[in-house]
């Protein structure tokens, strides 16, 4: 198999799979900075009320409220609960939806110039990912992303309630995007193809 060209990518399974993939990644993650975090709003919340409590008797402080820790035991299982729970769900719908809109527009744009061009050499049980072209892929994946920055601009700017800043977003962040991801990608199958033959290269087995 040698210059296979990716004309479409199925928009549903390419989403589900990669936003699984994340949410997974922000679960773990957010499973130690929630369990962490937690354990110090925790340990401050135990240290609140016996500091306060020194602090009273040293200066003979009496008939006052003193704080508790209570606040902080609250903001432990918020602080746990945003980070194991939310973040994770929160992930998984954005990037479902941000992987899913790449796929739509990639396979409506991809067709009219080109397309992602992988070159395969076989392998011992399949097929080893020898060489990715710079420029097809660094196109095709920054004009998609374009698409994508004109229309976040397109929406950012119409939240402020301004028509022309909208129109002057949708042009700057179009811009912006396809000159960021195109360097990207093109720097990113760059280090690929120098790397490959000396560390070798991504094996698909395919059916």
């Amino acid at each position: 198999m040698e210059g296979e060209t990716v004309k479409s990518i199925p928009v549903v399974s390419f989403a589900l799979i990669l936003s699984v993939i994340v949410a997974l990644i922000t679960f773990l993650t957010g499973l130690y900075i929630g369990l962490a975090g937690s354990s110090i709003f925790s340990l401050a919340s135990g240290v609140i009320p016996i500091a306060a409590n020194v602090a009273a008797d040293a200066t003979n402080v009496t008939n006052a409220t003193l704080p508790t820790g209570g606040m902080m035991a609250a903001i432990s299982g918020i602080w746990a609960l945003f980070w194991i729970i939310i973040m994770p769900i929160a992930m998984f719908i954005m990037t479902f939806i941000a992987y899913a809109l790449f796929a739509v527009f990639y396979n409506i744009i991809i067709p009219k110039i080109g397309g992602l061009k992988l070159i395969f050499a076989e392998a011992a049980n399949g097929f080893e990912l020898t060489s990715i072209p710079v420029v097809p892929a660094a196109l095709s994946i920054s004009a998609v992303m374009a698409v994508l920055g004109a229309i976040y601009g397109l929406i950012m700017g119409i939240m402020t309630g301004d028509i022309v800043l909208a129109i002057i977003w949708l042009i700057t962040y179009a811009i912006s995007w396809f000159v960021m991801y195109f360097i990207i990608v093109a720097l990113g199958t760059v280090f690929y193809n120098f790397l490959q033959p000396r560390i070798g290269g991504i094996k698909l087995v395919l059916e």
